[in-house]
């Protein structure tokens, strides 16, 4: 687990087999007047077969995940969240700027809230227990919108293969 009130980098993680809780926690959710710190997870990231989510991010600035492989964990494959505004209210954005190959996990395979903009890209959910990714930026006063780009494939989810919710412009893929 790591807990700041600044920046979070990571490179190139690897999590896996973590019988006691999460395959990585990040968190720098600071509820003070201190601004929104980014955190970002860079390169190739593999995180399964952990007790819950294979990664979880909690913060109040804006989070970018490069390419991640999340399978086979108790919860949810990756669970993002930034739904609390900047010190000047501003929302905060969510970019997904990789590959992701999110299956086999025992909730949703990608969860993300938000209450800024969200993009991703090159999305594939296969063989998750809930939805094979779910988007939420609908909070009221908030109209970040939701982008899907690249190449995206949702296969034999127990729930749906794809939920967004948002009050802002939304562009699933084609």
């Amino acid at each position: 687990m790591v807990t700041s009130q600044g920046p979070i980098t990571v490179a190139n993680l690897t999590a896996s087999n973590n019988a006691n809780g999460y395959g990585a926690d990040l968190e720098n959710d600071t509820t003070s007047d201190l601004a929104p710190q980014k955190v970002t997870l860079s390169g190739t990231n593999l995180l399964s077969e952990n007790l819950y989510s294979g990664l979880y991010i909690w913060s109040s600035g804006p989070l970018s995940v490069g390419s991640l492989t999340a399978c086979g964990n108790g919860m949810e494959g990756a669970y993002l969240r930034n739904t609390a505004a900047g010190v000047d209210g501003s929302a905060q954005p969510v970019t997904l700027s990789g590959s992701y190959t999110l299956s086999d996990n025992g909730s949703h395979g990608l969860n993300i809230y938000s209450y800024g903009p969200v993009k991703l890209n090159n999305l594939t959910a296969a063989g998750n227990s809930g939805v094979g990714a779910a988007v939420d930026n609908n909070y009221a006063g908030r109209v970040g919108g939701i982008t899907l780009g690249g190449k995206n494939a949702f296969l034999d989810n127990e729930s749906a293969g794809l939920g967004l919710s948002s009050r802002g412009r939304s562009s699933p893929p084609s």
